[in-house]
């Protein structure tokens, strides 16, 4: 279940096409000169990406206003193919994460879906048809004139994917994402293709919770390790002083180290209030580096319920 599909460059051409006005598959066909079957493959891919809605084979092809208006601001700077082009595969996914902060080359290897080689390969790309630019070597920006479109077109892209979850029956009250890491909270118990995480699991790792009221889920391939456990629970707990503490407990007891975690790290994007953590406990409450930070008194007294 992804956030951003990994479309074909076909694909693209379809749905760029169809951003300019409604069609038919045979008239998409006849004005890409591309044969019917593959103008169906591009719709049956973009139906389970939730692009389009469902419709009777012989209708026109409508694209919700939001997409068309995105896509058509862009179709102002590139010619359809060179949308194409730039977008197809892994590259829309990068220029989207390198919108949402990850802009160094480090960051990026951490929460890229491709490899090194790759990653190199599409920012070069990127930089030389100018969506993007180098501040400085190593760290990548998207030009200003982007910036608005492809947020906007960012915004679809989360909106299709809310929105095939809730078609899921799945229900949350609060989610954070991290390109396409989604972590959700829930009043549910299970939810299919997410595995519980954060205080969902503490139970397992020497801090038993009397009562959860909500589960927190995240759409990792495997069970998160005890580190992304912990950070999960971390980023949910740094408004409510009482999660917080549980967190450095889980740290505590489980004798986690920050230097092991530099990469989920990066990607999560929550360096500093870890270390902020892990100072605080080791200097026992004499560095408090941030607001979020309990009272030292206030973390002792609810350590005594765990360590004896």
């Amino acid at each position: 279940m992804t956030i951003y599909p990994e479309l074909s460059k076909n694909t693209w051409k379809v749905l760029i096409r169809l951003a300019k006005r409604d069609q038919t598959p045979i008239e998409v066909s006849l004005s890409l000169a591309m044969p019917l079957s593959r103008i169906s493959e591009a719709i049956k891919e973009l139906s389970r990406a939730n692009i389009l809605k469902p419709r009777k084979g012989y209708e026109a092809i409508e694209l919700d206003r939001p997409l068309k208006n995105s896509l058509n601001m862009l179709l102002a700077d590139y010619s359809e193919d060179k949308i194409a082009d730039l977008f197809f595969g892994a590259r829309l996914d990068i220029l989207f994460e390198i919108l949402e902060g990850y802009e160094r080359i480090s960051s990026l290897k951490v929460i890229a879906n491709c490899s090194g080689p790759t990653l190199k390969r599409i920012l070069n790309q990127l930089q030389r048809n100018l969506l993007i630019y180098q501040s400085k070597k190593g760290v990548y920006s998207i030009r200003v004139e982007f910036k608005d479109k492809l947020q906007t077109l960012s915004s679809c892209f989360i909106s299709y994917f809310l929105d095939s979850l809730k078609s899921d029956g799945i229900e949350f009250t609060e989610y954070k994402k991290f390109g396409e890491i989604f972590i959700l909270k829930s009043s549910q118990q299970a939810i299919p293709g997410f595995f519980k995480t954060g205080f969902s699991v503490f139970n397992l790792y020497n801090v038993p919770l009397l009562e959860i009221n909500d589960n927190y889920f995240v759409n990792l391939p495997k069970p998160p390790t005890q580190d992304e456990v912990f950070i999960h629970a971390l980023l949910f707990s740094l408004t409510h002083q009482r999660d917080t503490i549980l967190c450095m407990l889980f740290a505590e007891i489980n004798n986690l180290d920050p230097r092991k975690m530099r990469k989920l790290l990066m990607t999560y994007k929550i360096e500093a209030e870890t270390i902020a953590v892990f100072k605080f406990l080791r200097t026992k409450g004499k560095i408090k580096e941030m607001e979020f930070l309990p009272d030292y008194l206030d973390y002792l007294e609810v350590r005594r319920d765990y360590v004896e």
